[in-house]
């Protein structure tokens, strides 16, 4: 095997010198998966002690060590008394050989260090499970990156960019931190930039090394390894790499039939590893080995049905914790298991197997809705309607109330009102996602404005749920019913209604249905003129949504509080408000609302006759929503700009640093309408606007 340079084993190689020099002759099995960088642990151990101690070292081939076996003595002559004998790759050798070789050399005083693929239980033998390099928690301080940066052309002695560091380190852990692996990589580095070699990397790693006419030794290692395991093993890997997630001991157990010692032997031979909650992952690498073999679909026959049956199991044991006191436990474990949810869900969908996707849907449904995931959730959804016309009634209506709401979420309010109005009829009176629907309706119809529809879907769904003690439902119908009266001005029965809403929530647990009644509760002591109590309402609605991991609806009611706190004419504390909605939109990757937020910061900064901070930060909001394709903001924020325009033309000086950069995209746009309005010297319209974007 090629031999690296010992890079980040320091540590690794005290431990196993001084464990030699006071082991009395016993041998040393140094195991590990291949390219993992055994044959140049074990030089570098034989180099520190044989200097150390004044020992000759020699290594001895399969060949020698067989004939040691049989008992030729002029082999065991050939070997110095008291040497260290390195035999590398010993994964053909029969244990009983070298168990006959390790006494003769005993005789003689020797010792014998073995490296090899697989774990050998040698009598009165030490074994070391030689791991990859350590990716580190940065990429200053990794072990892996340091010994890419070693074969690298130039290794460290230019200044290198953060990015290219970060880049380097993401190479090495697609690597999964194996030295031939990074070596290979690093060595291309001379013909490809550090990106190319990146997407080199994520497309196809085996391709490092490799010419038009033979494997790269990346590959051919992998592939006398797989080669060398048997049949049933070979059935096992390929079992557990249906999971594109982790692999907990219950699934490897349903899907592959292994339990935790053949869990713990093929982490031993570098093929799984372990995490630190406890599950299994399977090697990138290997997976990306597998994908080569073309037997893998028949290998894997029946898998899939009993993974798609493993994970209905799974949710039908999460789903009602989902709803209760262990939100956050069952939100956690169903974000764990994000990717295997999704492959059952699409293997479920390809078999039309209606009884694991009603159960599959519900956990996807939730989770997506709670998380904030509404895009995944509403696609994934108009896939399956797309490619399965001929599902049941009852199954159908469950899609399309899922897509209905999600719909709803993410503003598509027609869509929307029209599935949630279809299924309302479509599903029994009895089905137990007839009330959900109901009151999902009400919402929808209360957003359109029709207050009449809201106040009846609500009762409808509060009767319903209540008689089912389904008290999440039931909790939000009275949040609607609350929020109806609102609107009619009876705000004594709306907080009746609201406070027992948020009540009922906290008793099951429910911390979304509890952020629900509070941005509700929050609207009425608006309506009321206090503001604080509305302001202290939203914090705590903020950081239920927090917890929750539901970003986007927070970072939408980080900015609620800063429209609440502006309309108050409180406009330094509403500018600080909407600066916080920026950052948190920024670091949670929420464009949408990101543009809500410097919208409100620019008519903030509008109000306090800060006009060029108002127009900086309308042509970052525009930039945003012109990227999106997004409408209605585009709309909106030219309107804003307009107006804003027109003010400062209106005003007796001249007002300075008010211009607007002219460059390629969205100020195209944005000069266009600022001539518009320069000529006029009067705004324009939403209408005007929409029909000129």
């Amino acid at each position: 095997a090629p031999v690296t340079p010992l890079v980040g084993r320091a540590e690794e190689l005290q431990a196993l010198a001084e464990w030699l020099r006071g082991s009395n002759g016993r041998p040393l099995v140094l195991h590990g998966p291949p390219g993992v960088g055994k044959t140049a642990l074990a030089r570098a151990l034989l180099g520190q002690v044989a200097q150390a101690d004044h020992r000759p070292v020699c290594q001895l081939d399969t060949e020698q060590v067989k004939k040691l076996s049989d008992g030729m003595a002029a082999d065991l002559e050939a070997v110095p008394p008291g040497a260290l004998v390195l035999l590398d790759a010993a994964d053909n050798l029969h244990e009983q050989a070298l168990q006959k070789a390790a006494q003769l050399l005993g005789a003689r005083c020797g010792q014998l260090l073995i490296t090899g693929r697989r774990r050998l239980d040698l009598p009165d033998a030490r074994t070391w499970l030689v791991e990859p390099l350590a990716l580190g928690e940065s990429a200053q301080k990794s072990a892996a990156a340091a010994l890419f940066w070693h074969f690298a052309d130039q290794p460290m002695v230019r200044p290198v960019p953060a990015g290219e560091l970060e880049q380097v380190w993401q190479l090495c852990t697609l690597l999964e931190g194996y030295p031939l692996a990074i070596k290979l990589a690093a060595q291309w580095h001379r013909l490809l930039s550090i990106p190319e070699l990146l997407l080199e990397v994520q497309s196809d790693p085996f391709l490092l090394g490799a010419s038009s006419s033979e494997a790269g030794p990346l590959l051919r290692c992998f592939t006398e390894h797989w080669d060398s395991l048997t049949a049933e093993y070979q059935r096992t890997v390929q079992l557990l790499s249906l999971f594109p997630g982790p692999i907990g001991r219950q699934g490897a157990r349903a899907v592959a039939a292994v339990e935790l010692p053949e869990l713990d032997s093929l982490t031993a031979a570098g093929i799984l590893r372990r995490e630190k909650g406890g599950a299994y992952r399977l090697n990138r690498l290997w997976r990306c080995f597998l994908r080569r073999l073309p037997a893998v679909a028949t290998a894997t026959d029946g898998g899939q049905a009993r993974f798609v049956a493993h994970y209905v199991v799974f949710l039908e044991r999460h789903l009602p914790a989902l709803r209760s006191g262990q939100q956050l436990e069952a939100l956690s474990q169903l974000k764990g298991e994000r990717a295997n949810l999704a492959r059952a869900w699409q293997w479920a969908v390809a078999s039309q197997n209606e009884a694991a996707l009603t159960c599959l849907v519900e956990g996807l449904g939730h989770y997506c809705d709670m998380a904030g995931e509404l895009d995944a959730g509403r696609q994934a959804l108009r896939d399956v309607l797309a490619r399965l016309p001929g599902l049941s009634a009852a199954v159908e209506a469950q899609l399309l109330e899922w897509k209905g709401w999600f719909c709803y979420q993410l503003g598509e309010l027609a869509l929307a009102y029209q599935l949630l109005a279809r299924v309302t009829s479509q599903f029994p009176a009895d089905s137990p996602y007839a009330a959900r629907a109901r009151v999902r309706l009400a919402i929808v119809a209360a957003a359109l404005g029709d207050e009449e529809l809201a106040g009846e879907a609500a009762r409808l769904s509060l009767a319903r749920a209540e008689a089912l003690g389904d008290w999440p439902t039931a909790a939000m119908a009275l949040s609607v019913t609350g929020n109806v009266f609102l609107r009619q001005g009876d705000s004594d029965v709306a907080e009746t209604l609201l406070q027992k809403s948020l009540a009922l929530s906290r008793m099951v647990g429910d911390r979304w249905g509890m952020s629900f009644a509070l941005s509700a509760l929050a609207r009425l002591w608006q309506a009321k003129g206090d503001s604080a109590v509305a302001v202290r309402f939203l914090e705590d609605s903020f950081a239920l949504r927090s917890q929750l991991g539901d970003h986007r609806r927070a970072a939408r009611v980080l900015n609620r509080l800063g429209r609440l706190v502006r309309q108050q004419g409180e406009l330094l504390p509403a500018e600080k408000a909407y600066e916080r909605a920026i950052r948190y939109c920024r670091q949670h990757e929420l464009t949408v609302e990101l543009t809500t937020a410097m919208m409100g910061l620019a008519e903030t900064a509008r109000v306090r006759g800060h006009f060029a901070a108002a127009l900086s930060q309308l042509q970052a909001a525009l930039q945003l929503a012109v990227n999106g394709q997004r409408q209605p903001q585009i709309v909106e924020i030219l309107f804003t700009f307009t107006h804003l325009l027109a003010e400062i033309q209106a005003q007796p000086e001249p007002v300075a640093a008010t211009s607007w950069d002219i460059t390629p995209g969205s100020d195209v746009l944005a000069h266009f309408f600022m001539t518009q309005t320069q000529a006029t010297g009067q705004p324009m319209s939403r209408e005007q606007i929409s029909q000129m974007v």
